[in-house]
């Protein structure tokens, strides 16, 4: 298992060099005061997003999947480890929106805490949510056309927030006066519980797919 993620890790190092870099620029603009702290933490936790995709495109090449099952691992196996792969870039994600945010509060940048905290597991829970959809689409359809329907996933996304975001102007005042951890942890287990259905999904695709 932990020889499956190391080689996802290795086929990802030169996307994480460039997402490093990326970020570099990013905590320029940040300190050059061109954009939020908030705003910056969103942009390089959803970069992280597409680069489990990248592993699938890198398997297609070298005909991965024949040669991965010859090896005395099960399918489920080959799944998981991808699935933790991403949850592993996750948490990398995760840590650095926390140092993210603590250079801002040390440096009196971060005007709200609790609001920075909330928008970092509101992005995570994009993160986790926008996974939990590719995931499945990239075993069924391949990386390629996974990620044109991916466009339709993130639409369809999109639609369901803005009428929740309608039907919320419908809700009693005092249901928004809760610590804002609560909406931040509810927004987390549901993106967890879903990258685990996803999980269940992929493993059933595959185990139907002829490599």
């Amino acid at each position: 298992m932990i020889g499956l993620m190391w080689k996802d890790l290795l086929c990802l190092r030169k996307g994480i060099a460039v997402y490093m870099v990326v970020a570099a620029a990013y905590l320029l603009m940040l300190a050059g005061g061109f954009w939020d702290i908030s705003v910056v933490a969103s942009v390089l936790a959803v970069i992280v997003c597409v680069l489990p995709c990248s592993c699938f495109s890198y398997d297609y090449i070298a005909k991965w999947d024949r040669f991965g099952l010859a090896l005395p691992v099960s399918r489920a196996q080959v799944v998981l480890a991808r699935y933790l792969t991403t949850a592993l870039l996750l948490g990398l994600s995760a840590l650095l929106l926390a140092a993210l945010g603590l250079l801002a509060w040390a440096l009196g940048g971060l005007d709200d805490a609790p609001v920075y905290g909330l928008t970092a597991a509101v992005t995570l829970t994009i993160g986790m949510l926008l996974n939990a959809a590719l995931l499945p689409l990239v075993y069924r359809f391949g990386a390629e056309r996974a990620r044109i329907l991916l466009l339709l996933v993130i639409g369809g996304a999109v639609l369901v927030v803005v009428t929740v975001i309608k039907a919320a102007g419908a809700l009693p005042p005092g249901l928004f006066q809760l610590p804002l951890w609560a909406p931040a942890a509810v927004a987390l287990i549901i993106g967890a519980a879903l990258m685990v259905l996803s999980y269940f999904i992929s493993l059933a695709i595959y185990n139907k797919k002829e490599v």
